[in-house]
């Protein structure tokens, strides 16, 4: 007979509830209702804290929120670019948390219908059909998509496909198409556009080429958030200790760096101390950390 932690055995095999075991399994339960009550009050008292709904410290871009907050507490009004686009995610976000005009960059044009179709009814939100490259004119472009699925797959690159093949084989890569490329710095000075505060990157291995893209106007950039590569996954691309020399030789100064939880990419974000945004208050520090910590808890009690 199986026996059991919170019912006694009777003699004809069946059980019946212990009322000892049965208060001490309830008032177990209620304690663990009500530490998540308080770690649920605690996410929204920093949500309010913050001017967020609560839902933002949960979404995968939180983390860049958090930090460029500090435009906000400044009271200046960010420019932000968003490059690699894809659906819209991020711009839509950014737009939403600080009302700002946001840059979306797509090279992709089958990307680019998802993208405008998701953004076509928020004004601050202008949508550019190129890639952001080191140089003018027209180049390459090898799109992808998920296996079976109607879904592009967020691996698009300029570069050619070799070790994503090999560790994401849900995905597919279309046969490459020609795409309109442009440098940052001239694309800036010909649309009479302000240079960007912060950028949110995801370009599948042509990271470097965007940065030289920029010219003079990565002086006053004051945050980029990117992701990097750990292994190669496209030919000729610049890895995570590539991207980290060249960020260091400028003087910017890392200040997240998810690389090291995946085998082959994560994120960072990189901090130039010299734009004109100044240092990141210590303030702003904890609160990065605090919202961080009651995530971590409030993810454990779900």
């Amino acid at each position: 007979m199986v026996k059991s932690n919170n019912y006694e055995p009777r003699a004809n095999n069946t059980f019946v509830l212990s009322p000892t075991k049965f208060r001490f399994k309830l008032a177990e339960d209620m304690n663990q209702r009500l530490k998540t009550l308080i770690y649920r009050a605690g996410i929204r008292l920093f949500a309010w804290c913050l001017k967020l709904p609560p839902e933002f410290l949960w979404h995968p871009a939180s983390s860049e929120i958090r930090v460029i907050l500090k435009w906000l507490n400044t009271g200046q009004t960010p420019i932000i670019f968003d490059i690699g686009a894809n659906n819209g995610e991020h711009s839509k976000l950014y737009h939403e948390a600080f009302g700002c005009p946001v840059f979306a960059f797509e090279a992709d044009p089958c990307v680019m219908e998802e993208l405008k179709s998701q953004v076509s009814e928020i004004v601050g939100i202008k949508c550019f059909e190129v890639a952001c490259s080191d140089k003018n004119g027209t180049t390459e472009f090898h799109p992808s998509s998920f296996q079976n699925s109607n879904s592009n797959g967020a691996s698009g690159s300029l570069l050619i496909p070799t070790g994503h093949k090999k560790h994401f084989q849900e995905i597919k890569f279309r046969s490459p198409i020609s795409v309109t490329c442009i440098r940052l710095d001239d694309w800036i000075q010909n649309e009479i556009v302000p240079s960007p505060d912060f950028i949110h990157m995801d370009v599948q291995g042509a990271e470097l080429m965007v940065l030289e893209g920029m010219g003079r106007h990565l002086e006053t950039t004051s945050l980029i958030w990117l992701e990097v590569e750990n292994l190669t996954m496209y030919d000729g691309q610049p890895l995570k200790k590539d991207v980290e020399l060249f960020f260091s030789d400028r003087g910017w100064q890392k200040k997240v760096d998810t690389t090291n939880r995946a085998l082959t990419h994560g994120d960072q974000l990189w901090f130039n101390p010299r734009a004109r945004g100044g240092q990141i208050s210590r303030f702003m520090e904890l609160e990065i950390h605090a919202s961080n910590f009651l995530t971590r808890r409030m993810n454990q009690t779900r």
